[in-house]
């Protein structure tokens, strides 16, 4: 869902600057809880900095792990940078919980001259220092996520079953709930698989190819260096840990 309001009192004189919203869970969304004690941050945070709210972007029941393609209201704001707008967030996890994707939007922002700022404070500026707390910031959100995730994973270990969104390739079993191949889109996977490990193919590469050829990504849309990148990245730790777990059974077998 994409909300854009505009703030009637621009000031020229003073700085403009976008916010940017995300809560992760539907019901996060229809509270409105998470996204006003965001607002309000923000706005708390422009008025004791000299900013005015142009515009505020939203993504309401998006997870920190989804692509900006796959954000509706990051999208948007992307599309709509102009040199030195800052965009400001209540906390740098808002924008990704993903390491890779959050450098990549900060990136992004740089080609025209815009910065991302935190009112929270924590790795703000240009220098050496704040830009390695920044990365750190980045990687202590991915590492929650990650964290989130496992616990998650444990606990549904005990029914056998998988939550969340499958990843591209399969599907979700509606009886049993377990991971399957889905005819449709595993061939599509492992062609991506083949063409970054066999024909040694960048991200980039890849992804213009699959656009070249109209094939969509799982919700319908165009696909982007980073979804290619979690793709072969997923099928690397699934291969080391079905390689794991092999060695540990012959283990098994060689001590009996």
């Amino acid at each position: 869902m994409v909300q854009i309001s505009k703030d009637k009192s621009c000031d020229s004189k003073i700085r403009s600057a976008y916010g940017y919203l995300r809560v992760s869970t539907q019901s996060q969304s229809n509270s409105g809880l998470g996204l006003a004690a965001q607002k309000d941050q923000i706005r708390k945070y422009a008025k004791q900095n000299g900013y005015r709210i142009t515009k505020y972007y939203t993504d309401a029941g998006v997870s920190g792990t989804k692509s900006a393609s796959d954000r509706p209201g990051m999208s948007q704001m992307l599309d709509d940078l102009s040199p030195t707008t800052t965009i400001l967030v209540a906390k740098r996890c808002r924008i990704s919980r993903d390491m890779f994707l959050a450098l990549w939007v900060e990136k992004e922002c740089k080609k025209v001259g815009c910065t991302i700022e935190s009112c929270s404070g924590e790795g703000n500026g240009d220098d050496s220092n704040s830009q390695l707390l920044k990365h750190i910031i980045n990687a202590f959100a991915e590492h929650e996520r990650n964290q989130i995730s496992d616990r998650t994973k444990q606990a549904l270990a005990k029914t056998d079953k998988y939550l969340g969104l499958p990843e591209y390739g399969f599907s979700r079993d509606p009886e049993t709930s377990k991971l399957v191949k889905d005819p449709a889109t595993y061939p599509i996977r492992e062609r991506i698989i083949k063409m970054r490990t066999d024909d040694d193919m960048g991200w980039t590469a890849i992804s213009n190819v699959l656009n070249d050829e109209d094939i969509p990504t799982k919700l319908g849309k165009k696909w982007n260096p980073v979804q290619v990148m979690r793709i072969c990245n997923r099928a690397e730790a699934r291969r080391i840990k079905q390689a794991a777990i092999k060695n540990q059974k012959e283990e098994a077998v060689r001590e009996i």
